[in-house]
């Protein structure tokens, strides 16, 4: 038996219309129902009640893609202006974006990141720039290894290993 939840369905967002998304799994769930998230991400949830020794997801969409510009890193605005607007109630969306401040289980608060990240926010550093060079380094200064971690492989363990797989790395710049 499982109960099993999947995010496979692409999300509706400038730049792409999704015009058809088919999921499918064996063996057949008995019951299944889709939702969508607090963040508006589609999920698929379902329970497959019969025994089995192995269980296929498989998800295939349909989306068209508008090319789109990406936008010019020198001209987002200094990193303490973008962190300050945050707390501006007069911004729509900052609200929004305050949830995004706080520490969570897979990017917890510690210093050890902070002064990680220091040297890719100078003062003044347009913060696109900022968000970029800190990619860039952990791209360059960490090995993917998908033997190195598992799903509950907690961040200051890829950090001071120097390996991982794509979600470690976006833990990693999350924290």
């Amino acid at each position: 038996m499982c109960h099993t939840q999947v995010h496979l369905t692409p999300r509706m967002c400038p730049g792409q219309t999704v015009i058809k998304c088919e999921i499918h799994v064996n063996p057949e769930p008995d019951s299944r129902s889709s939702y969508q998230d607090y963040f508006g991400n589609d999920v698929t949830s379902f329970s497959v009640a019969e025994p089995h020794h192995e269980l296929t997801i498989s998800s295939r969409s349909l989306a068209e893609m508008i090319p789109r510009t990406l936008p010019e890193l020198e001209h987002s605005p200094p990193w303490e202006q973008a962190r300050d607007l945050v707390f501006d109630r007069s911004i729509s969306g900052s609200l929004d974006a305050c949830q995004f401040m706080f520490e969570s289980p897979l990017a917890p608060v510690a210093q050890q990141f902070s002064d990680y990240a220091t040297s890719s926010f100078p003062s003044g550093r347009p913060f696109l720039s900022g968000v970029d060079d800190l990619s860039r380094r952990i791209y360059s200064e960490f090995s993917y290894d998908p033997r190195a971690t598992t799903v509950s492989t907690p961040v200051d363990a890829i950090f001071a290993a120097h390996r991982g797989v794509c979600q470690d790395f976006a833990h990693l710049m999350i924290a």
